[in-house]
């Protein structure tokens, strides 16, 4: 039997979020983990984000494969939803 793994479409929002404030307004990864942590937004597994975690989110293109799924409607709600290329 083949798994077909299917966006977590809270979590692709959290991830537009960093990457929007990464690469669109040069946030660093330091300032988005407070951020974030300011916001209660937790880690995957609960925790507290760190710069790494949040540079390595970004920078992942795996993420890319949500766009194989169609999108919620509540999708492009927010200005940062797709406002990052994945190269």
């Amino acid at each position: 039997m083949k798994t077909v793994i299917v966006p977590n479409w809270a979590e692709q929002d959290a991830i537009d979020y960093m990457r929007f404030r990464h690469f669109k307004q040069n946030w660093s990864g330091n300032k988005i983990a407070k951020h974030l942590v300011e916001m209660g937004l937790t880690g995957k597994l609960g925790g507290s984000w760190t710069s790494n975690m949040v540079l390595r989110t970004c920078r992942y293109q795996f993420h890319e494969t949500r766009n194989m799924f169609e999108k919620p409607e509540w999708w492009g709600t927010e200005p940062y939803h797709d406002a990052v290329e994945w190269d």
